[in-house]
């Protein structure tokens, strides 16, 4: 994760991601937050990183993008 020193923040509005999130909650049973970040990710085409578990194994079915944090394979 090294990288991130070189990242790019990008801002998207809610309105942009909304449809896109509500899809991807009921397809994959998760709180829309969740799925706001996911939608998003799959937007701008940017990897997605997390240290949660259950969000991890549920969406990465739908999201090819999504890293585990390193260290927090076990939660």
């Amino acid at each position: 994760m090294g990288d991130l020193d070189d990242a790019t923040i990008a801002l998207v509005p809610e309105g942009a991601l909304f449809a896109d999130a509500v899809k991807l909650a009921l397809a994959i049973t998760l709180a829309i937050h969740d799925c706001f970040y996911l939608a998003a990710a799959r937007q701008l085409g940017a990897r997605l990183v997390t240290a949660d578990g259950p969000f991890y194994r549920r969406a990465r079915g739908e999201f090819k993008g999504m890293e585990m944090l390193a260290g927090c394979e076990v939660n």
